[in-house]
């Protein structure tokens, strides 16, 4: 069945009628459990099911952006999830100061960091939500700051978590956190090397005996000619 929905109007005089609609439609495409999270994200080790979680996810993100004009669509450009839209959305339309702080403090401590991403782009929107409490009135203290980072480092990362945890002193403060993160993710980077145009001929050189020629001659790390650049799991 396809829905002709009006759109929603910048003054919100309309904003209680295309809610009503929005979600009558949303629950009808059994999509609404997407948006309030009563069916929550999948891991992504859950590898189809996360996959089919996405994708109702960003049917949903669709059905919610195609009512909305381009000043509208500009403000909820960097949401992530429908969740995060319809949220943005009703604080835009509803909300006050108190609101406001509430959405954003759900959104610090409900984010969670994935293997799959860099850890800069994941911490920068962390960094960007403290920057929006202080602004009204409700500063992060740096402490709770750097122990929400570092409870939101992935299983994969539980050795850095544990040297975090014990570490004292500048490290404990959220750019000692920060900077380690880095630090250790730049570190389990793997420069690639050049495939070589026959692999037996690498593997044979590998296993030739020494000679006298410089050590600079033969290559010092064993890596399969076909590797690509990665991050290695903590």
């Amino acid at each position: 069945m396809k829905f002709n929905l009006r759109p929603l109007n910048d003054n919100s005089d309309n904003y209680s009628q295309w809610c009503k609609i929005i979600t009558l439609m949303l629950k009808y495409k059994g999509l609404w459990n997407i948006v309030d999270r009563s069916l929550p994200a999948l891991v992504p080790t859950n590898t189809q099911g996360h996959l089919e979680w996405t994708q109702c996810d960003q049917e949903a993100q669709l059905q919610i952006m195609t009512t909305l004009n381009s000043l509208l669509l500009n403000y909820v450009f960097d949401m992530k999830t429908a969740k995060e839209v319809w949220d943005l959305l009703r604080v835009h339309y509803q909300g006050n100061d108190d609101l406001w702080q509430h959405y954003l403090l759900e959104h610090l401590f409900t984010i969670t960091f994935h293997d799959l991403d860099h850890m800069e782009p994941q911490i920068a929107d962390i960094m960007a939500i403290t920057c929006q409490l202080t602004d009204i009135d409700f500063p992060v203290l740096d402490q709770l700051l750097a122990s929400a980072i570092r409870v939101k480092l992935p299983e994969s990362w539980d050795t850095l978590k544990t040297v975090l945890t014990n570490t004292t002193g500048g490290a404990q403060t959220s750019k000692g956190v920060i900077s380690q993160v880095l630090a250790e993710e730049h570190c389990c980077v793997m420069i690639p090397l050049p495939p070589l145009r026959d692999p037996l001929l690498f593997f044979s050189h590998q296993m030739s005996p020494p000679t006298t020629s410089s050590p600079l001659d033969s290559p010092l790390t064993l890596v399969h000619p076909t590797a690509q650049s990665h991050a290695c799991p903590m």
